[in-house]
């Protein structure tokens, strides 16, 4: 059954037609390519799901309730999180604290109980903090809990990104760009993380340039064209279809 669906989504800046007409479905457990070259509209789709961009028209919706019109942090706390092409760490925050910022989504104490450091708030932040040790465990970086982001190898910052967004207890996660300038080696390790991920029943939606990761990866692609979806299938599929061949792949 689909949890993440988006029907007919348009999306207009001034004059330019971002989106036009893009339908799709995510659903438990599966890994969806988004592919597309450049200017696509891809980074577009992931900006309103979670709630970065309002629809010019069309609807997306999470487990049957309508998500277009909430803010991102409402979209977070329903159990949609997200990275971005460009890392978004605090770079001056420990990788333990940058998972830890993760689930402010989940916090219940209120500003009182902070200050007050009532025994609620003190069993909170122990929950929190062990959540955010098993999302770096789960991404291989337990021993990199108390580093600070900025001190981290590229590589290594790219699985922290992953690992934050694990922290907030997603059902859904959206990967933009997740291997950019991974080495073969560590692509092969994010593949695997991926399928780790799933096997958790976690969706993934992903943009990625990387092929092999795509076909190697992905049960279903989705292909963008100037904001136009020109393909959908498997990988063996869209390897073969003339139109994305012609738009995207190459020869």
């Amino acid at each position: 059954m689909a949890n993440l669906i988006l029907d007919d989504i348009c999306v207009r800046f001034g004059g330019l037609q971002a989106l036009t007409d893009v339908s799709f479905s995510v659903s438990e457990g599966e890994v969806i390519g988004l592919i597309g070259p450049n200017g696509a509209g891809k980074t577009t789709v992931f900006n309103v799901i979670t709630g970065v961009y309002r629809v010019s028209s069309g609807q997306a919706s999470y487990d049957g309730a309508t998500i277009t019109g909430m803010r991102p942090h409402q979209i977070l706390g329903m159990g949609i999180a997200r990275t971005f092409q460009n890392i978004r760490l605090f770079q001056n925050m420990t990788a333990l604290e940058n998972c830890m910022v993760a689930q402010h989504s989940r916090s219940r104490t209120g500003v009182v109980g902070a200050i007050l450091r009532s025994p609620s708030q003190r069993s909170e932040e122990a929950r929190i903090q062990e959540k955010a040790q098993q999302a770096l465990d789960f991404m291989g970086l337990g021993r990199k809990a108390d580093e600070v982001a900025s001190n981290l190898p590229y590589g290594y910052q790219r699985r922290l990104e992953i690992a934050r967004a694990l922290a907030s207890e997603p059902r859904t996660i959206l990967l933009d760009e997740p291997a950019a300038g991974l080495n073969p080696a560590e692509s092969k390790q994010l593949m695997e993380s991926i399928g780790r991920i799933t096997n958790l029943g976690i969706n993934v939606l992903m943009v990625e340039h990387d092929m092999k990761v795509v076909m190697g990866i992905c049960n279903r692609i989705i292909v963008l064209d100037h904001g136009v979806m020109i393909a959908e299938g498997l990988p063996e599929e869209i390897q073969r279809n003339p139109d994305v061949i012609e738009a995207y792949l190459g020869q």
